[in-house]
């Protein structure tokens, strides 16, 4: 079985190749983000849409990542690079695994472009 880290990272990667199908598989059943709920789809969906009005050179990496197999948490820094615009922004992210599966999301966005 892969550590929570290693799920985490294949996640992380099915998202920064804008992998819509191995992000929704790592969704479970019902993930709640920031305190709305969404099925596997919807939650796809959310991120889709949160990436509409953003540059389309935007590169993501990872700045931080903490994952405790025991709790089945993740807390992760999230840099996005506008390439065009010079410019950088971060996510700041919680995560809530069960059994290898995202059921809880903390997000919060510090945008500069």
């Amino acid at each position: 079985m892969p550590s929570l880290e290693e799920t985490y990272r294949r996640y992380f990667d099915g998202f920064k190749r804008r992998e819509w199908s191995t992000v929704m598989a790592f969704a479970h059943p019902q993930v709640i983000h920031n305190d709305r709920s969404f099925t596997p789809h919807g939650y796809v969906q959310m991120i889709q849409d949160s990436l509409v009005d953003l540059p389309s050179d935007l590169e993501a990496s990872l700045e931080m990542l903490i994952a405790d197999d025991k709790t089945g948490r993740v807390a992760a820094r999230i840099r996005f690079d506008a390439l065009s615009l010079g410019k950088a922004s971060y996510e700041h992210v919680f995560y809530q695994f069960r059994e290898d599966r995202i059921v809880q999301v903390w997000s919060l966005l510090q945008m500069s472009f």
